[in-house]
């Protein structure tokens, strides 16, 4: 093995990524509000603290932190980080949290399944214009319900994609 090969490699792509940063926004979830300062810093020195629940707030960051990894595999990654986003806001408004009670997903899957469908739509009449440009592509071809297969990107339905892409991260924590 070149070791030298991977280190420039390895380089390469933290290049890469240094000049091409996103910036992160958990703050704009609605259950993270108090996890952050009024400037938007994280209050790293509270991540110990039980978040209300009998978990700390570290917990329920990294839940969502390892959600968002998997969901960011998507074909429009800033599409997707607000999906993700308005998805977990939506669901706690509904009593459905996910990242403290996994299997409430699960048993709420109804109202689940609907959450995402509205949300996709709402992402797509944002998202659609731009990611096409951005693509060279149709935005009427803007899905974000996508897995990778031995066939390559493949379109899945919403159901493939709740129970993949977020039910199997949240059979994790449960």
């Amino acid at each position: 093995m070149d070791l030298n090969f991977l280190l420039d490699l390895t380089e390469r792509i933290c290049t890469i990524g240094k000049n091409n940063k996103q910036k992160f926004e958990a703050r704009e979830i609605k259950i993270f509000k108090s996890y952050f300062s009024e400037n938007g810093i994280l209050k790293t020195n509270e991540l110990d603290e039980d978040d209300g629940t009998k978990f700390t707030r570290r917990e329920i960051l990294s839940r969502y932190l390892l959600m968002s990894v998997i969901l960011d595999q998507g074909p429009d990654i800033k599409g997707v980080r607000l999906f993700f986003r308005n998805i977990i806001n939506e669901l706690y408004q509904n009593e459905i949290r996910i990242l403290h009670n996994p299997i409430s997903f699960f048993e709420k899957f109804n109202i689940s399944i609907n959450k995402l469908i509205e949300e996709h739509n709402s992402i797509k009449k944002i998202r659609a214009e731009e990611w096409a440009k951005e693509n060279n592509s149709k935005a009427t071809k803007y899905y974000l319900f996508f897995a990778q297969s031995q066939r390559g990107i493949v379109s899945n339905k919403v159901l493939d994609y709740a129970g993949h892409r977020i039910g199997v991260p949240l059979l994790l924590f449960y």
